[in-house]
């Protein structure tokens, strides 16, 4: 994905199967990540989409506090709530204390994925 600018000028913003797709609505976690990334008690940010029987997938954002904090996922979607959609606003915040890494120092997001989908399905176990 990209936009160009008035010089002619491409600029890449993201990749469009980094998408999240809720009930039809393109999401970009890129712009999720920016926003929760400006928060004080969080150290780093990946937002993914994770599996979801009524809208296909749902909004994560996997967070890594900065150390000695916690990050409450009331606050953050409050947040997010404040200052992009509501469709936007993440489903489930999951805490983390790392992401995982590939060699080239990249998040791992297949295994993040992994991961996310088996504490969401934890979460709606309890839930039920």
């Amino acid at each position: 994905m990209g936009k160009i600018d008035d010089e002619g000028y491409l600029h890449l913003t993201g990749r469009l199967k980094d998408l999240i797709i809720r009930g039809g609505e393109n999401i970009s976690p890129l712009e999720i990540e920016d926003v929760i990334s400006k928060m004080d008690e969080v150290q780093a940010v990946r937002v993914i989409g994770v599996k979801d029987e009524l809208y296909g997938e749902q909004v994560c954002a996997c967070v890594v506090p900065v150390a000695g904090k916690e990050v409450d996922p009331k606050v953050v979607k409050a947040n997010v709530a404040g200052k992009l959609a509501k469709y936007k606003i993440p489903q489930y915040v999951l805490s983390y204390s790392s992401l995982p890494q590939l060699a080239s120092g990249k998040v791992d997001v297949v295994n993040l994925k992994k991961d996310a989908e088996k504490r969401v399905r934890e979460i709606l176990n309890t839930e039920a």
